[in-house]
């Protein structure tokens, strides 16, 4: 031990000597280090924090799979069918994030509802700090609206008073009765942004007329039961369920389960190893430009290390003193690092603007359990071990073969040498493949960092069909009992635009149910007459007039709509370009009838018989690297 702290008190002393040395070593390793750990602060809130529920290794997400891709949703009547599986799920929750108004008070307030069925609660073990959660009545269709609030909500708006249980919040505009609150920790993982309400879903388990609506559905397999032995329940009863309900389904759609820790990690898990490849080989560039630089300074300290041979210090004593200066920097490199690595991921999270969380399906870059603006990346003990493992690994990387040359025998010539002190043959060689080895890593980043702007250079390049300069958007609740009708959507819309229109500045406006590179409704259609029978599945957009030329989406052939196409007209529809070409080839589809929808839910079967008005140009509806299908 005494050996120990002579050699730190030693290698402190001489790393203040050479300050200079010290500060660009701690600069090179520290941003390689930096740099792995913030990577890996992002794969520890994403792939190895516990998830927020009990038995996690049985938490397991539905996904629809398309012919076309997959994605996280499923619709009431789906959740219905896996609700009979009896004996596969010991609890099953639908839930998705809503938007709804809270009004009634002096200041209304737009809140983020979580609606979900009262098995999410159990199954997340949510802590209820007052009153309670949801019951079975509370979730029955028709029964009394219940609400349950978040901590953060019940303290802003009640100001923490116990008597809030009881009291009516009215949100959408219909009146709720607050039942419970949940405790300030609680984060079922499950929306990217935590709900300031939860809303009972009351799905009538009977109805099979809501299968335009969507969830998410979660449950926690029962004991014995495997994922395989229920993945083949879940294919008999979709195929059940496909039979009873053929347009309700896509007949080359099928339902899978996937663990709750893969589901949420998603598209991103291929990315993070990529980054945590790239920023591992910016910490084997580091050290070798450190070993570098530590057998340059071994070369000057010859006379140093002779003398102390001379004096009876053995070769492994001289390698422990010399080890021990390298880890000793590479602690110092590691705090460093550790700063520089949590500042840098907290700095690029609070830049990461997320994705809109009313769209279940997900769009474009969203990194799932990170919470709004990256709140629930925090460094705790995997971080820090793996820093600390980090920089013990990368002072023993970098340090061992120049205390090993440094240690060399040879000191008589070393004593007598009266010119500039150099590097024998083995150092020359061992500092050239070292050389090499960094020259080989930095061409590896260097190219793929190539690739990578090549790609942005190329999406940058992708013509998407609309122009977005100068076009704000804004997102509103339409949750209230006067817009379960079109003719009040139809009076919101037609006088929200007219203010817009009015405001000075604005040269055109109007509504969509989705912006452009967001997901769209999924519907069937199918011609109406016509020689030749044309169906399919796509995706549709409802829109107001004026939304092609807000977007700058040219159109074709035909017109855009017009203020006479309302709810009492015509049915009218405009198609893009790629259906036109997929489905009406050798024809021009304007003034062609198709049904929309029918079989997916009651308002569209009573939708009307809609006439193609229009053709316009294609966007891309998804992301830039697929076409739409509208």
């Amino acid at each position: 031990m005494d050996q120990l702290l002579q050699d730190l008190g030693y290698g402190i002393r001489a790393f203040r000597r050479n300050s200079g040395f010290t500060l660009a070593a701690l600069a090179v390793i520290g941003l390689g280090i930096g740099s792995t750990t913030a990577i890996f602060t992002v794969v520890n809130a994403v792939e190895l924090q516990p998830l927020n529920a009990p038995n996690e290794d049985r938490m397991v997400r539905i996904t629809t799979v398309y012919a076309v891709g997959a994605n996280q949703t499923a619709t009431l009547p789906h959740f219905n069918v896996l609700r009979d599986q009896q004996g596969v799920f010991d609890s099953l929750a639908a839930h998705r994030l809503d938007l709804v108004n809270l009004t009634g008070g002096a200041t209304p307030e737009p809140l983020m509802a979580g609606r979900v069925t009262a098995s999410f609660f159990p199954l997340f073990a949510a802590p209820v700090v007052l009153g309670r959660s949801f019951s079975d009545e509370d979730d029955r269709p028709r029964s009394a609206r219940a609400v349950v609030l978040s901590h953060g909500l019940w303290t802003r708006r009640f100001g923490a008073d116990p008597e809030a249980i009881g009291q009516m919040l009215v949100l959408g505009g219909e009146p709720y009765t607050v039942v419970g609150v949940v405790g300030p920790q609680f984060n079922s993982g499950q929306f990217e942004r935590p709900p300031d309400v939860w809303i009972a879903f009351q799905i009538d388990p009977d109805t099979q007329d809501r299968g335009g609506e969507f969830c998410q559905i979660t449950a926690r397999l029962a004991p014995g039961v495997t994922l395989a032995l229920a993945q083949g329940r879940l294919d008999q009863a979709t195929a059940d369920y496909q039979r009873r309900f053929p347009n309700r389904t896509a007949p080359s759609s099928q339902f899978t389960m996937l663990l709750l820790r893969d589901a949420l990690a998603g598209r991103l898990r291929s990315s993070l190893i990529l980054l945590s490849a790239a920023v591992s080989l910016v910490l084997l560039v580091a050290c070798a430009n450190v070993s570098t630089l530590l057998l340059a300074r071994g070369t000057s300290r010859r006379r140093e290390l002779a003398i102390r041979t001379a004096m009876g210090a053995g070769r492994g004593r001289l390698v422990r003193q010399l080890l021990t200066e390298s880890l000793l920097l590479s602690t110092a490199r590691g705090l460093v690092g550790l700063g520089l690595g949590v500042a840098g991921v907290r700095a690029l999270l609070l830049l990461y603007p997320g994705s809109n969380p009313l769209i279940l399906a997900g769009n474009g870059f969203e990194i799932p359990r990170v919470g709004e603006h990256g709140a629930d990346v925090i460094l705790d003990w995997r971080v820090l071990l793996f820093t600390v493992i980090a920089s013990v690994l990368a002072g023993l990387l970098f340090g061992t073969l120049p205390a090993l040359l440094g240690s060399r025998s040879g000191s008589v010539n070393w004593l007598k040498q009266t010119g500039p002190a150099s590097g024998g043959p083995h150092q020359h060689r061992v500092r050239s493949i070292l050389t090499a080895t960094e020259l080989a890593l930095a061409v590896m980043l260097l190219v793929g960092a190539g690739l990578l702007v090549r790609t942005w250079t190329e999406l940058r390049a992708v013509d998407p069909g609309f122009d977005s300069h100068n076009v704000l958007t804004l997102r509103m609740s339409v949750t209230a009992t006067a817009f379960e009708r079109r003719e009040g959507i139809e009076r919101l819309t037609r006088e929200g635009i007219a203010e817009l229109r009015s405001t000075p500045g604005v040269v055109a406006a109007s509504t969509a149910c989705c912006v452009p590179l967001e997901t769209v409704w999924q519907l069937p259609f199918i011609q109406d007459g016509g020689s030749i029978p044309r169906q399919g599945l796509v995706g549709w957009t409802f829109i107001s007039p004026g939304y092609f030329q807000t977007m700058r989406i040219p159109i074709l052939r035909g017109r855009d709509f017009s203020e006479r196409d309302t709810t009492g007209a015509p049915g009218a529809v405009i198609i893009n370009a790629a259906m036109a070409r997929r489905y009406w080839p050798d024809a021009d589809p304007v003034g062609d009838s198709i049904r929309v929808g029918r079989g997916v839910r009651p308002d569209y079967d009573a939708d009307p018989i809609r006439r193609i008005i229009g053709v316009v140009g294609d966007i891309r509806d998804t992301n830039l690297t697929r076409n739409g299908r509208r």
